[in-house]
């Protein structure tokens, strides 16, 4: 029932978590003249279901909100501190603007904007089956492409594209917002 943790000295105990497994049912069908066993249909809202699914509606409402409202006209989106203090652009500049125009089908100007946005883009849609994952089966995907090599790709590469974006020669200004 309880599973005993001990370690210096300090006792305490964690209660085991019983699932419910629900017992199958037998009807007979008049049809076919022969019993049919079913599962009926559990959901079990696990903190684990309930957070994932508010994370699909954050990252649902937060693509309507960006989508919606143009960050260059309206003043409801925070600009850039790193830009305003030292005017140096951080690698994620121009995500909010480049995502409005990925969203309204402008490729080249989401580009524009910020040359990351598809690899974001790659992100944002993993989270969001991951996170449908977990709230529809109760589990997350069998391959999961989260570990510390593609954490540090993916850092390495936002280091370097931050670096080159606020070199001011020709080639690399093309990457400043």
């Amino acid at each position: 029932m309880f599973r005993v943790f001990a370690r210096r000295k300090l006792k305490f105990t964690l209660p085991q978590r019983k699932l419910k497994f629900a017992e199958p049912r037998r009807f007979a069908d008049p049809v076919l003249g022969y019993k049919i066993t079913c599962m009926p249909a559990t959901i079990y809202k696990t903190p684990e279901r309930i957070l994932a699914g508010a994370g699909i509606a954050a990252l649902g409402a937060g693509s309507f909100v960006v989508g919606w409202f143009d960050p260059g006209k309206v003043s409801l989106f925070p600009g850039c501190p790193l830009l305003n203090v030292t005017g140096f652009a951080c690698p994620g500049c121009g995500l909010t603007r480049g995502f409005h125009e990925l969203f309204h089908g402008n490729l080249l100007a989401a580009l524009d904007f910020n040359a990351l946005v598809p690899v974001y883009a790659l992100i944002f849609t993993f989270l969001t089956v991951l996170f449908a994952s977990i709230a529809i089966r109760g589990r997350g995907l069998r391959y999961s492409p989260l570990n510390t090599a593609t954490l540090g790709v993916f850092l390495g590469l936002a280091a370097v594209f931050g670096i080159l974006r606020n070199i001011p020669t020709e080639p690399f200004q093309w990457l400043f917002p």
